[in-house]
């Protein structure tokens, strides 16, 4: 059970004593609230008792072990106790789990962070002719200004901070993926890509090393690891992991990925457009060879299309295309942009449907259909996109 439970805990990062911004991020934890109720037991009279905690007898006389034995029984008492005397150990109640807050507080430098970021500077510069922001209109008329970022990563945040102020001997150089991503969030939140970029260079040599010794490896699925490294690697300019995140990406996503069931990274318009449109591409190529092979065999009565000149070899074969098209619902054929269906599955599912063979020779077998659909696909996805199309200007 789950309930809000902030108890007003701060944490002070001091990154420039003579600071005059105070940055007021949000550290979130589920805490275990204490709870002063436990059962002691509860008689248990007659019926079947579940596999839970060890029964223990309760006899006149005697004690128990925790096996559930009796020791000290007059002759008297020796017989087996009745259920009726067992008693079974309440269930502890589960965990009350409440949401802690802890308040972060990173004094800085706003010269520091105008310089890093563009957005830092909009956001703090004076202004002689536009009206100044309220965060800018502190600072000028108090020299101080707190800026409460509840939504920005704590940790990542810090991270980045440390670089700003040159402090890196506070910078890991090693730093898991998850965080990685979430710094990457707020490097292209707050235009830092610059600031950053010499850092972010000896992170990724880490992860290439980690590669050498049999350590990290870039997923070979569409998932959400996926989609992080594909956003890590878009925002920190690594060419090479973009070209292959992003052809798994068209071959194997199934909608596009800013759809709401996707994890959620703010990558930029052109790029989910075109890995959605070329996922949309590929799946018609698969969808009109289909529909070719379902129309050669339907026709209009007027003709028969099978080489022996058996009627019956069209409808066997129209009978399996149209079963097979129904069961991976793309009969009715589907209309773009094809929720749901990604080329690989689909590619992979109609390339292992059996169709009927004719006497002794083989008519649209297997086979034939497999070449067709390989012709139309061939080479779809074996290259990705280029990162230099995608960069921001």
């Amino acid at each position: 059970m789950g309930m809000e439970h902030n108890v007003g805990k701060r944490e002070d990062n001091v990154l420039d004593p003579d600071g005059d911004v105070t940055l007021v991020l949000q550290k979130h934890y589920m805490v275990e609230v204490p709870s002063s109720s436990h059962g002691h037991g509860t008689p248990i009279s007659g019926g079947s008792v579940g596999s839970g905690s060890p029964i223990r007898p309760v006899v006149p006389g005697g004690s128990t072990t925790s096996a559930g034995s009796v020791k000290n029984m007059s002759p008297s008492t020796s017989r087996p106790p009745s259920i009726h005397t067992l008693v079974l150990p309440t269930a502890r109640s589960p965990p009350r789990l409440a949401r802690e807050t802890r308040l972060v507080y990173a004094q800085v430098s706003s010269k520091h962070l105008m310089l890093a970021s563009s957005v830092f500077r909009a956001m703090l510069r004076p202004r002689a002719s536009a009206p100044r922001l309220a965060e800018a209109e502190a600072l000028h008329s108090n020299g101080w200004v707190e800026v409460p970022l509840p939504e920005d990563d704590t940790d990542a945040m810090i991270i980045l901070l440390n670089i700003i102020h040159h402090r890196y001997h506070e910078v890991t150089r090693a730093i898991p993926r998850s965080l990685l991503a979430q710094v990457a969030v707020l490097v292209d939140k707050y235009d830092l890509r610059r600031s950053v970029e010499f850092v972010s260079t000896t992170w990724f040599d880490n992860f290439s090393l980690g590669k050498k010794r049999g350590g990290t490896l870039l997923p070979t699925k569409f998932s959400d690891e996926l989609l992080e490294w594909l956003f890590i690697s878009w925002v920190f300019g690594d060419a090479d992991i973009f070209f292959s995140m992003t052809r798994i990406a068209m071959a194997q996503s199934w909608c596009r990925l800013d759809n709401d069931s996707l994890q959620q990274f703010p990558f930029p318009n052109s790029l989910t457009e075109m890995i959605d449109h070329r996922r949309q591409r590929g799946i018609q190529k698969i969808l009109h060879v289909y529909e070719t092979f379902i129309n050669r065999t339907w026709g209009d009565g007027s003709r028969i299309d099978c080489p022996a000149d058996v009627p019956e070899c069209d409808a066997k074969v129209l009978g399996t295309l149209l079963r097979a098209g129904r069961k991976l619902s793309i009969y009715p054929i589907p209309k773009a942009p094809f929720p749901g269906i990604s080329f690989t599955d689909l590619s992979r599912d109609l390339d292992s449907v059996g169709v009927p063979t004719c006497g002794e020779h083989y008519y649209y077998n297997r086979t034939d259909f497999n070449e067709a659909l390989n012709t139309a696909i061939k080479g779809e996805f074996a290259e990705g996109l280029l990162l230099k199309s995608f960069m921001p200007r």
